[in-house]
């Protein structure tokens, strides 16, 4: 029967019944030979037999038709993670490798872009190839960035992204790879985009964070000068800086900071702060504080030393600025020891230190107070006799001083003879001198004295004269 072979193939062709054979063509023998035509070839054996007799048989070779295999993918470029359809025509059987997959449709499913052969099979055995590639590319990694992810309301960023290409950016439909935004409150902004056609997505978070609602306020927003204030914030807004400016070239970084003011005028106050986010918002409070001028309280009296004969003392106001005066004449044993005239006059009660108060008030209200101390003295008198007689009668026996408003304490007496020389010297105002020098009593002559002593208004007498000492 005839034998059918693929172009290119080989076949045996074998013959019985002789002792010997020769095939034609190819001038053959053997009864089995190997033929490999190239077309479809009629093939004739020649038997002999022992005896020489022949005979011929015939068998014919046809080629048979190659198959033509075709193969595509439905999806010749998939992402990592997709699959896609191989199929093969041009042939009646097909098995595919890499995965010893069979059939003319095929579902593959390659992590790397891989190449895949299919070999058809035809009816009568022939077989052809084909290959198909499937490209794999990875999914994008899409990196995002932003220039400041922390704004202040009202405030703009840039936002970019990278590692894919056709990028388009959510909320807002922006399309391309930097784009600018400037958002009301904080919002994550989602970024697309894709590497052949496999896409990816991104995201990126601006937070927005509001300024700082400024408000404050003071204890006192009026007074006189050296003004005490405490300042207190008002906003609620723990987490900042502030900055306070007080007007007066002063300024403190405290919460409620406590200030001094130490002159006159009308002062602007301001605080900035700033949150821990880096939004910033100023108030400046204009003639927020008024700080008063104080008077200058001054007064000078006459006689500067009253005595206890001559008690009256006026006083002189010499205050600047006052428009109201209460004077205190420190006389708690007078009931007349206040005024509130200018220029009062006052009688002290008695004798001693005074001290003298005036309180002297403005049209605005601010006070300011002097000082001065005043001394009423009492009458001072000396008493000293002009002759003694120590005779043992007990009458005037001794030369003694005697006077008031004096301070004993500085009491010092001398005596000497007509010829200058001191006889005694003492500070015992009682005792005094008994007429003797050195325990010799002093024959009846006249002598001099020196007594020196401070009166209680604190001023140095030195006096001099003489005594006459009568036996």
């Amino acid at each position: 029967m005839p034998a059918v072979i693929c172009p290119g193939a080989c076949t045996d062709l074998s013959a019985t019944g002789a002792l010997t054979y020769l095939w034609m063509p190819g001038n053959l023998s053997g009864s089995t030979v190997n033929v490999c035509p190239n077309i479809n070839t009629l093939y004739t054996v020649t038997g002999t037999s022992a005896q020489g007799c022949t005979a011929t048989g015939t068998v014919s070779v046809t080629i048979a038709s190659l198959p033509v295999v075709s193969a595509n993918a439905s999806a010749a470029n998939i992402c990592v993670g997709g699959c896609t359809d191989i199929t093969a025509s041009g042939a009646d059987t097909y098995s595919w490798l890499p995965g010893g997959l069979t059939g003319t449709s095929v579902n593959v499913c390659p992590v790397v872009t891989t190449i895949y052969t299919v070999t058809g099979t035809s009816t009568d055995g022939c077989t052809d190839t084909e290959i198909v590639t499937v490209s794999v590319t990875p999914i994008p990694v899409i990196t995002t960035y932003a220039t400041n992810d922390t704004l202040c309301f009202g405030q703009s960023t840039g936002l970019s992204a990278g590692g894919a290409n056709n990028f388009q950016w959510q909320p807002g439909g922006m399309p391309g790879s930097s784009i600018n935004v400037t958002p009301d409150a904080t919002t994550t902004y989602t970024v697309t985009g894709d590497v052949n056609g496999c896409t990816a997505s991104g995201s990126i978070t601006v937070n927005v964070y509001p300024y700082p609602v400024i408000s404050f306020s003071a204890d006192k927003m009026a007074g006189c000068e050296d003004l005490l204030v405490q300042f207190t914030d008002l906003s609620n807004f723990n987490d900042a800086t502030w900055y306070w400016e007080f007007g007066d070239n002063t300024f403190s970084y405290l919460k409620d900071p406590l200030h001094l003011f130490t002159e006159p005028g009308i002062y602007d106050v301001s605080l900035t702060m700033t949150t821990i986010y880096g939004c910033t918002s100023s108030f400046n409070w204009q003639d927020m504080i008024t700080v008063y001028k104080l008077p200058e309280a001054e007064f000078v009296f006459v006689p500067e030393s009253a005595t206890e004969l001559e008690p009256t003392v006026w006083f002189y106001d010499r205050s600047i600025g006052a428009s109201a005066w209460e004077w205190n004449f420190g006389d708690f044993l007078s009931l007349d020891n206040n005024s509130n005239l200018q220029n009062p006059i006052h009688i002290y009660a008695d004798t001693g230190i005074f001290n003298v108060m005036l309180v002297v008030m403005a049209d605005n209200g601010c006070p300011d107070t002097a000082w001065h101390s005043l001394y009423v003295a009492p009458n001072v008198a000396v008493f000293v006799p002009n002759a003694f007689t120590p005779n043992d009668d007990l009458q005037n026996p001794n030369f003694i001083c005697k006077g008031e408003g004096i301070d004993w304490s500085t009491f010092e007496m001398r005596i000497y003879d007509r010829w200058g020389k001191q006889l005694l010297f003492t500070n015992d105002h009682e005792t005094g001198w008994d007429g003797k020098y050195n325990g010799v009593e002093m024959p009846q002559d006249v002598y001099t004295w020196l007594i020196s002593f401070i009166d209680i208004r604190l001023k140095k007498h030195n006096l001099k004269g003489i005594v006459t000492l009568v036996k």
